[in-house]
């Protein structure tokens, strides 16, 4: 959901993960995928452990992990897949050159995928048939570079045009993709918007904004529309910055207590603030950048995309599963 300053990198390998269970995927025609036992299973077998653990290093440059069912999805941004993993696999579900992916949307029809490099809107079926693209907005404007998306439960989705991947100038918008498939900007003048989630009465919208390093909150209305643009926090006022630490603020999750949950491509952490802005838990990860997370479909995990840089200007990246800081509800 967020890039290098010269380009959205990321690389890796694979590892696997002790306790993980395999069973036939849900959904019907797809193979065996990696399922996430609940820690009440982990902590019975002796698998447990405090820190982050490595469920794989199979993809180059992840981000944008969203379960569908028990199955882990997530993108490839510097080889433009979107890929499903496999036990410690990533198996390539949909590529497209020029993409740039850096995030998925469980929709209808499939999956709705941001390019961010080729400012495109994808819809894709779960075996990567590609069914729609859209590139301009509901006043025949490019988009800017889509990023990550927050769905409203309406058959509505929310978007994040970033722009640029710059400081300057500040051109980031939010698009509204209604269930009709129109799409329309509802935000526009954000310093690099990134991550996003709605309240779990969908009534506030959440938006990282990313060279900001700060949250923002929106007022939605039935429509779709947003109003109240208002600072929810700045992160220099919540989490520890000595020795010149930085955050740049990149995915977001919520979970039904209204805690959120905050994915950082400068941190290497992720952290998990209150409703009203405190923080809970700040989990340190052995990656310099965490951007992207999904919190497993029990609630008792969460699982981190990590990224490396390297020396030629790629990447390698690792995925993490770690506990939970909050207690389920």
């Amino acid at each position: 959901m967020s890039r290098a300053p010269n380009a959205r990198v990321k690389v890796r390998r694979t590892t696997g993960w002790s306790g993980v269970l395999l069973a036939l995927c849900a959904t019907a025609g797809l193979p065996a995928v990696a399922r996430f036992p609940s820690e009440a299973h982990r902590a019975k077998e002796g698998s447990a452990e405090a820190g982050p653990e490595v469920i794989s290093r199979d993809v180059r440059s992840p981000e944008g992990p969203i379960f569908v069912g028990a199955t882990l999805y997530l993108v490839d941004y510097a080889a433009h897949n979107v890929v499903r993993l496999e036990q410690t696999s990533a198996r390539i579900v949909w590529h497209r050159d020029g993409c740039g992916p850096t995030g998925l949307a469980r929709v209808p029809e499939g999956l709705l995928v941001a390019c961010f490099d080729g400012r495109q809107l994808v819809t894709i079926s779960l075996d990567g048939k590609t069914l729609a693209t859209a590139e301009n907005d509901e006043t025949g404007q490019r988009l800017r570079e889509p990023n990550d998306f927050a769905l409203d439960g309406k058959g509505g989705v929310y978007v994040s045009g970033t722009g640029p991947w710059e400081p300057r100038p500040i051109v980031g918008r939010i698009y509204y993709r209604s269930a009709d498939r129109k799409l329309r900007t509802v935000a526009s003048d954000l310093h690099s918007p990134n991550g996003l989630a709605l309240s779990p009465d969908g009534k506030l919208l959440y938006v990282a904004e990313s060279f900001a390093s700060r949250i923002l909150l929106f007022d939605v209305a039935a429509d779709g529309s947003l109003s109240g643009r208002r600072e929810f926090l700045k992160l220099s006022e919540v989490l520890p910055t000595a020795g010149g630490r930085t955050y740049t603020p990149d995915g977001l999750r919520i979970d039904r207590g209204g805690n959120l949950f905050v994915g950082f491509w400068d941190g290497a952490c992720f952290a998990v603030l209150g409703p009203d802005g405190k923080l809970i838990k700040q989990v340190d990860l052995p990656a310099p950048h965490d951007p992207n997370l999904a919190i497993t479909p029990d609630g008792a995990s969460v699982i981190l995309t990590g990224v490396f840089d390297l020396p030629d200007n790629g990447s390698r990246g690792e995925l993490y599963r770690v506990t939970n800081p909050v207690t389920p509800k």
